[in-house]
């Protein structure tokens, strides 16, 4: 569902193995999701309409992402589950 959360300031990138999702081989990769889970991490999700930034909220208990599009914010949103956030805002931004 969409939301008014962005990233939090203390949070780091992390890239040592490429992005969580990408729409060009259509994978989640469940170890860098399992590797940001509670921890102050940020991981990409690449697709060529859009780029998102997703982590986990510990605080709500929710998994987040932020959208944007030539490198402007265009919204946030969040799911308590992995799978169907990355579901929703292909619906919404496309899954190209």
């Amino acid at each position: 569902m969409k939301a008014e959360i962005r990233i939090p300031e203390n949070f780091q990138l992390y890239s040592s193995k490429g992005p969580l999702y990408s729409n060009f081989d259509t994978e989640l990769n469940m170890d860098i999701a399992n590797e940001i889970l509670n921890k102050p991490l940020i991981a990409e999700f690449i697709a060529y309409h859009f780029h998102g930034l997703i982590w986990w909220n510990d605080k709500l208990g929710f998994w987040c992402v932020e959208v944007s599009q030539n490198n402007l914010y265009k919204s946030s949103y969040i799911s308590e589950d992995l799978s169907s956030l990355i579901d929703e805002v292909q619906k919404i931004f496309g899954k190209d």
